[in-house]
C-alpha cells in the first residue's frame, strides 16, 4: 500500500521537477515593451511567437509586474502623490488594456489633480468595457455635472439607478439638474426617493423644498425647509429659504426671525439682511429696512438690488435726493434694471424734473415693467 502510494506521488511531482529544471527558463527576466511585445536577453519578439512553455512563464511574469505596479499606484493614490499614481497606472494599462481597477485608479488620480477630461476619457472607457460598472457611471455623470454638462450628467444617473435602483446619491443629483431645467414635479418625484432612500440628507429636503416653492406648495416647502434645518441646523441658507417662503404665506414675523437666525449664523450673509429689509419693509418698518439695506450695502457694495431697495425705504421716509443718488447707482451697476429705472422716475418727478420722470419711465417700460405705462399715461405727454 504505501509503496503504491509512494510511486503515485512521484509520478505525480514529475512534471513539476522536470518544469522546474527545465535549462534556462527560471533565468528569463523579460522586459515588457508593451501588451504583446517583450525584450528577452535583448532580442525583442512578440510574446504570442514564444514557445508554449515560454509564453506561459513570461504571462505569468507579465501578470506578476501588473500586480505590483498596480499596487505602487494605489500606495501612491492613498499618499496623495496622485503623478506618480497615474505614471503607475498607466504603466499597468500599457501591458493590460482591460485592467479595469488600473483605469479607474487612474481616474481617480486625474480627478485628484483636477485633470477632468482626463479622468472622463478613462471612465467612458471603463464604461464601455463593463456596462454595468454603477460606479465608473456615478463618477462620469458627477464630472458632468461639474463641467455644467447637465443633460450628459442626467443621462448617466439614470443608468446609474438601472443598475442600482437604490443609489440615493443618483436620484439627488439627477433632482438637482431636472429643478435646474425647471422640471419641478420630476425634481420632486427624484428629491422624493433620496430622501426615502437616505433620510438623514438635510440638503435633499431643502431642495424638495425650493421645488416646492416654485410649484406654489410654499406650506409643504416651509415644512421641508424645518426638517432640512432639524438635520443641518447650522447652514444659514436654510433659514433665509424658509424665511422668503414665510413671506409668500404673510406669516412676516416668522420671516424676520428665520432671517435673524440666519444672520447670527453668519453676520456676512448680504442676503439674508436684504430679504429681512424687504420684510420689514413690507410691514412698513422703513427705518428698519432702511438699516438693514445699508448693512447689505456695506457687505456687498456692487449689489444693484440692495441699492434699489435702499432707494425705496428713502422715498418712504421721504428722502427723495438720497433715493435719487441710489437709483442712479443701481443702474450704474445694472443699466437694464427697469424697476430702479421707475423708481428714479418717481424721485425725479418729486424733484419736479419731469422730463427726467418720463424719460426713465419711457426706460422702465423698455425693460418690462407694466406700470410704467400707468406712469407715463397720467403724467407724460
Amino acid at each position: 500500500m504505501n509503496t503504491k502510494l509512494l510511486s503515485i506521488f512521484s509520478l505525480a511531482f514529475l512534471p513539476l521537477i522536470a518544469f522546474a529544471q527545465t535549462p534556462g527558463t527560471s533565468e528569463i527576466k523579460p522586459i515588457f515593451l508593451s501588451r504583446d511585445t517583450v525584450q528577452i536577453n535583448g532580442t525583442i519578439t512578440l510574446i504570442s511567437s514564444l514557445d508554449t512553455l515560454t509564453r506561459k512563464i513570461v504571462l505569468f511574469k507579465r501578470q506578476q509586474e501588473e500586480e505590483k505596479l498596480y499596487n505602487e499606484g494605489v500606495t501612491a493614490l492613498s499618499e496623495k502623490r496622485n503623478q506618480d499614481a497615474v505614471n503607475a497606472f498607466s504603466k499597468v494599462i500599457k501591458l493590460n488594456k482591460d485592467f479595469i481597477k488600473a483605469i479607474n485608479g487612474r481616474a481617480s488620480a486625474y480627478n485628484e489633480m483636477k485633470q477632468l477630461n482626463k479622468a472622463l476619457e478613462d471612465y467612458e472607457t471603463i464604461t464601455a468595457k463593463d456596462s454595468l460598472n454603477e460606479m465608473a457611471y456615478m463618477a462620469k455623470a458627477n464630472i458632468k455635472f461639474g463641467l455644467n454638462k447637465k443633460e450628459e450628467a442626467e443621462s448617466d444617473y439614470t443608468k446609474v439607478l438601472k443598475i442600482n435602483s437604490n443609489n440615493a446619491k443618483a436620484y439627488f443629483y439627477r433632482g438637482e439638474i431636472r429643478f435646474g431645467n425647471e422640471n419641478y414635479k420630476e425634481a420632486v418625484t427624484d428629491f422624493n426617493m433620496a430622501i426615502i432612500l437616505d433620510p438623514t440628507n438635510g440638503l435633499a429636503f431643502n431642495d424638495r423644498g425650493s421645488a416646492k416653492r416654485k410649484l406654489n406648495d410654499f406650506k409643504g416647502a416651509v415644512d421641508d425647509y424645518s426638517k432640512a434645518i432639524e438635520l443641518q441646523p447650522t447652514q444659514a441658507f436654510i433659514y433665509n429659504n424658509r424665511g422668503s417662503t414665510q413671506v409668500k404665506l404673510k406669516a412676516l414675523e416668522e420671516a424676520i426671525a428665520d432671517f435673524s437666525l440666519a444672520i447670527n449664523i453668519d453676520p456676512k450673509n448680504y442676503l439674508a439682511y436684504n430679504h429681512r429689509g424687504n420684510t420689514k419693509f413690507e410691514k412698513e418698518d422703513f427705518a428698519g429696512a432702511l438699516k438693514d439695506f445699508d448693512k447689505t450695502i456695506e457687505l456687498k457694495p456692487d449689489y444693484a438690488y440692495a441699492y434699489n431697495n435702499r432707494a425705496s425705504a428713502k422715498y418712504k421716509l421721504k428722502d427723495y435726493k438720497g433715493s435719487l443718488e441710489d437709483c442712479n447707482k443701481a443702474i450704474e451697476l445694472n443699466k437694464d434694471y427697469g424697476y430702479a429705472y421707475l423708481n428714479r422716475g418717481i424721485a425725479k418727478e418729486l424733484l419736479r424734473d419731469q422730463k427726467g420722470a418720463c424719460a426713465d419711465w419711457q426706460m422702465a417700460a423698455k425693460f418690462g415693467v407694466k406700470s410704467a405705462e400707468t406712469y407715463m399715461n397720467q403724467d407724460c405727454e
